[in-house]
């Protein structure tokens, strides 16, 4: 199996397990809780996981010198879209907030082609005009529907979380080079087991009203635990416009499981939004695009 096919297999199965923390960190606000809250939760039990994991690894989680500045900036990236992700998703639909953070791969490329990680090839171009197309047919049926102050600050924290995760999928690309792939999960989960329960506890958000909603925030730990497993030993196969592509597949599952788990409405804009993603995803992976850090490589046996 080449190493750009192994990627490619990782960050699809890491896109479901993504869409299933979303999924129940929103059953988890309907049952009354916050995006601070959840992230509080689903931090620290990632980092049970993922910490000893790390530990049990060789290297024990540790870090060059160049390596500290590459992982301790991605963590930062990473915190933030995970609070502005949540955040929007606590404040409209499912769907329109995951098609916004998920135009990220437009912003993704622009980013690899300026630091020389990826060119630009007609797949890529072709792939990135769908994703566009996505996003202005679901923000077109949101504004026809009306856009109050809280859409609007939903909207703009989904903005947020795409210019994060396009920034995250450079970043962590170039942390996994030299830095194992459980290595980096380890510190992310670590960092974040931090900074949202003291976030959370200093503005008064930490606890839930209902054990429902705790449950639902626990569910969606042990998938950001998995996720992020898959998702960071995929971007040491993937170059990082590639990934971010890749990600975007999160939206069909999300916008789906909206509609059987949580009641959301299908909207016309929405089908066609999610599908025009798709497409454009599978168009801009459908060949590797040409980059200095997988070319000529294959991934291990037995990985």
């Amino acid at each position: 199996m080449s190493r750009y096919t192994y990627g490619v297999m990782l960050m699809v199965v890491s896109a479901a397990a993504f869409s299933a923390t979303m999924i129940l960190s929103k059953l988890s606000f309907v049952a009354g809780s916050n995006s601070l809250a959840v992230n509080a939760v689903r931090y620290p039990v990632a980092a049970l996981v993922l910490v000893p994991y790390a530990l049990l690894r060789p290297g024990r989680m540790t870090l060059a010198p160049g390596a500290r500045i590459y992982t301790g900036s991605f963590s930062i990236l990473i915190l933030l879209f995970s609070f502005s992700y949540l955040g929007s998703a606590q404040y409209v639909d499912v769907g329109l907030t995951t098609l916004i953070a998920y135009s990220s791969p437009a912003w993704a490329t622009l980013l690899a082609h300026l630091f020389k990680l990826e060119l630009f090839t007609r797949n890529r171009l072709t792939g990135l005009t769908f994703t566009l197309a996505g996003v202005w047919a679901i923000l077109g049926g949101a504004k026809a529907q009306g856009l109050g102050m809280t859409e609007v600050l939903g909207i703009s924290l989904a903005f947020v979380a795409a210019l994060s995760l396009a920034s995250s999928n450079l970043l962590g690309h170039l942390a996994t080079q030299n830095v194992a792939s459980h290595t980096v999960s380890a510190y992310v989960a670590l960092s974040g087991a931090v900074v949202f329960p003291i976030a959370a506890a200093s503005t008064g958000m930490l606890g839930f009203p209902t054990s429902a909603a705790a449950l639902y925030a626990l569910g969606a730990a042990a998938f950001l635990a998995a996720s992020f497993l898959l998702w960071i030993k995929g971007l040491q196969y993937c170059p990082p416009a590639t990934a971010a592509l890749l990600g975007t597949l999160e939206l069909p599952y999300n916008v789906v499981f909206s509609v059987l788990l949580i009641g959301e409405v299908m909207t016309w804009p929405k089908g066609i939004g999610a599908l025009l993603i798709l497409l454009g995803t599978l168009t801009c992976t459908s060949r590797p695009a040409r980059s200095s850090a997988s070319a000529g490589r294959s991934a291990p046996s037995g990985s």
